[in-house]
């Protein structure tokens, strides 16, 4: 069985969360500067915490099976179990590092954790409006060889694959 990561869109899925990570950190950093109430008085502490919480939240999401989403196709369930993936691993990073006294401020794990969240979920509903506008664009309007079918009860579900044969190149149906 091929492992998730070894498919180039998890791959560079997990790629461009590993840098909104750093982004985040470093947004995190330069407000040290404009707070001094942030700062951590102690930069191996420091780069302590952000490793536990960089492990703790990819943990998290692996276990969730974050990275076998098909981004294009998902709802609510997915951006919640994102927020709920994110979230506990902030606070178990939290709660850990305050049980071997890292002596970090807690505002660390709440402000990274959540803008992370933020931007991972901002990052995959761009993804998901991106590409149902490249196909809307690429798309011929009503061609009259496509088949007409009718998709009848099957609620998100049958909305997203009349969406798919809708904007799909390579469908021979027109729902």
């Amino acid at each position: 069985m091929k492992s998730v990561f070894f498919k180039s869109r998890t791959l560079i899925l997990v790629l461009f969360d590993i840098f909104c990570f750093i982004v985040v950190n470093a947004f995190y950093a330069l407000g040290i500067f404009i707070d001094e109430s942030l700062n951590p008085h102690d930069p191996a502490k420091f780069l302590t915490n952000i490793l536990i919480l960089f492990i703790l939240i990819f943990s998290f999401r692996i276990v969730s099976n974050f990275y076998k989403t098909v981004w294009r196709y998902v709802y609510t369930k997915a951006y919640l179990k994102t927020i709920i993936s994110d979230l506990l691993a902030g606070a178990v990073a939290a709660i850990l590092t305050s049980v071997v006294r890292q002596g970090i401020n807690i505002w660390y794990f709440i402000i990274v954790s959540s803008l992370f969240c933020l931007l991972t979920i901002t990052s995959r509903y761009v993804y998901r409006l991106l590409y149902k506008y490249r196909n809307k664009m690429t798309d011929e309007p009503h061609s009259s060889h496509k088949i007409n079918v009718a998709i009848v009860g099957a609620g998100q579900i049958g909305a997203l694959l009349a969406d798919e044969l809708r904007y799909s190149k390579t469908s021979s149906y027109d729902p």
